[in-house]
C-alpha cells in the first residue's frame, strides 16, 4: 500500500466491538430512523490510524479529477521534519446487520475543501 508510512511507530490501533443492544454513545447519537437506513446490530472492527507521504495523498486525491478537496495534515514534531497526511485502514466483521453478515475492508484519509492542504496544530 503505497499511501502508509513506513514508520509503524508512528501507526496508532484502536480495536471496537459494537453492540446495538447497548444504551447510550454511539446508537443515541445516530439512531436507527427507518427501515431503508442499513443499521449495525453487533460487529468487531480494528481501526489502524496513521499518517502518510503528503504527495502520494495529494496525488490520490487529484487521480479522482477533483482539485478542491485537500489532506488534513499533521504538524511536524520537530525542526527539519516533513507534514505528514493523516490516514485511517479499518477491517470489520459485521456478523449482524440490516443487510446480512458481511466483512468490510476500508481505507481513507481525511480531507476538506480548501485552496491548500490544512495543517492541525
Amino acid at each position: 500500500m503505497w499511501l502508509v508510512c513506513p514508520d509503524v511507530a508512528r501507526i496508532i490501533v484502536l480495536a471496537v466491538v459494537a453492540q446495538h443492544g447497548a444504551h447510550g454513545g454511539l446508537f443515541d447519537a445516530f439512531p436507527r430512523v427507518d427501515a431503508g437506513q442499513h443499521a449495525i446490530y453487533e460487529a468487531e472492527v480494528l481501526q489502524f490510524i496513521g499518517t502518510a507521504d503528503v504527495d502520494a495523498a495529494v496525488h490520490a486525491l487529484r487521480s479522482t479529477g477533483d482539485q478542491r478537496w485537500q489532506p488534513l495534515l499533521t504538524a511536524p514534531r520537530s525542526s527539519g521534519e516533513h507534514r505528514r497526511a493523516l490516514i485511517s485502514v479499518g477491517v470489520g466483521d459485521f456478523t449482524n446487520t440490516s443487510s446480512g453478515p458481511y466483512r468490510e475492508l476500508a481505507i481513507a484519509f481525511p480531507a476538506c475543501e480548501a485552496s491548500e492542504p490544512l495543517e492541525l496544530g
